[in-house]
């Protein structure tokens, strides 16, 4: 509901979540996709806009041939911000995010509005960004640091159900 209001109210309508883990972002993905609850979003609260997924998955090992820009960041960047009843939502795990290729490398064959690296075109789109599960992204781990150095969002939104407990003066 958080990605509608935000569109809604100010018009974003690029956002990238970031999920700890895969089977997260399965779950992640079977809600956003789910003709129910985009009938709910659409019909019950009335939000007059579609979310357009785009999923990064890992790279399959590299055929002979071209090598091109993952799908889904190419749909996500071309996405434009002049159709209002659109959102692109570009979804990732934590593991791609730190250690994958598909979003740090450079070596593709052609490259997408100038951009080599997928992350450096993320960043162009000045997404907003949405943690889910932020007690598993440490500030002080790669993944974190990557997300605020490299893709450098408008905002982050952390959404947790369970925190780790914490106490005074830490």
């Amino acid at each position: 509901q958080t990605v509608y209001e935000l569109h809604a109210k100010f018009g974003i309508n690029k956002f990238v979540i970031v999920v700890p883990s895969l089977p997260v972002k399965l779950g992640t993905v079977g809600f956003i996709t789910d003709p129910y609850v985009r009938h709910y979003f659409k019909e019950t609260l009335g939000y007059n806009c579609d979310i357009e997924l785009c999923e990064v998955v890992a790279m399959k090992k590299k055929n002979k041939g071209h090598n091109f820009f993952p799908s889904s960041v190419r749909d996500f960047i071309n996405g434009s911000n002049k159709q209002k009843n659109k959102i692109y939502v570009l979804i990732t795990n934590q593991q791609l995010l730190q250690k994958g290729k598909v979003l740090n490398n450079s070596n593709y064959d052609i490259t997408l509005h100038g951009f080599t690296r997928p992350l450096d075109a993320i960043k162009a789109t000045n997404p907003f960004l949405i943690i889910d599960e932020p007690h598993r992204f440490n500030r002080e781990k790669t993944t974190y640091k990557r997300i605020v150095d490299e893709i450098q969002p408008q905002c982050i939104v952390r959404f947790g159900a369970t925190f780790p407990s914490v106490s005074a003066g830490k």
